[in-house]
């Protein structure tokens, strides 16, 4: 968070604020289901939301305080400007020609590719490894 300006700091603890709406301190994936847009109105799948709360709970607790939230919107954000990038027609999709511009730009430097798609399930997440051929589901039905 050192990196982070104090106007960032105090907005993101606004976010923060609203979101941990038990005011425990600690967002739970329930809290962070509830706040996080997919931009259709429906909700994260919630084993995708387990998945990123686990990524950045460095504690075990099934949440994350204000330091590890920082660290989940910088991820989310992250993500989502990648998407944008590659959703070149603004339509809300990577259809087959996008996703096909997206993993030619990102090469065979990434390990580890973690594409997000939304159908009529929920969202789901899934990690590529790029030299292998193969993926696994994560936060699929």
């Amino acid at each position: 968070m050192a990196a982070m300006g104090r106007a960032d700091a105090n907005f993101l603890w606004g976010v923060f604020q609203r979101v941990d709406k038990d005011r425990s301190g600690v967002i739970s994936d329930v809290e962070l289901q509830q706040a996080l847009s997919n931009g259709t109105w429906t909700p994260f799948n919630p084993a995708t939301v387990r998945s990123i709360i686990s990524m950045f709970d460095r504690e075990n607790k099934g949440g994350v305080n204000f330091n590890e939230f920082t660290g989940v919107w910088k991820y989310v954000s992250d993500w989502q400007n990648v998407f944008r990038t590659y959703d070149r027609d603004n339509s809300g999709m990577i259809d087959k020609h996008e996703l096909k511009q997206a993993l030619t730009g990102f090469g065979n430097s990434f390990v580890v590719i973690l594409i997000m798609y939304h159908n009529h399930l929920g969202l789901s997440a899934w990690f590529l490894p790029p030299t292998s051929g193969r993926f696994r589901i994560l936060g699929g039905r």
